[in-house]
């Protein structure tokens, strides 16, 4: 995903998880203070993480107004909490907990 990923050229909207992950495991897997000193690699990584995140919103994306997709948009009923239920019975349905992947209904 990285590789292809660094191929694209902006704009684009990489999958914000990846480097969730990536700061996640440097935050955890490092001191912040190693033996009374600031750890300035551990900081420099998150840093480098933020700014390659930050790439991809510099720039603009070229989008055009489109009548027939924004009417289909204002049409689309709202959200309702009752759907959010039923959505997550029918996910332990296809997919239930502790199941192993030749156990589901592909």
């Amino acid at each position: 995903y990285r590789e292809k990923l660094h191929t694209i050229n902006p704009p684009c909207v990489p999958y914000l998880g990846v480097y969730l992950s990536d700061l996640t495991f440097i935050e955890e897997g490092n001191k912040t203070i190693i033996d009374g000193l600031i750890n300035y690699t551990k900081l420099r990584l998150e840093a480098n993480a933020i700014l390659e995140l930050q790439q991809y919103q510099q720039m603009p994306y070229n989008l055009r107004y489109v009548p027939e997709l924004l009417n289909l948009l204002e049409r689309l009923p709202e959200p309702q909490p009752k759907w959010q239920e039923e959505y997550y019975q029918k996910s332990l349905v296809l997919e239930p907990r502790g199941c192993k992947k030749s156990d589901l209904l592909l």
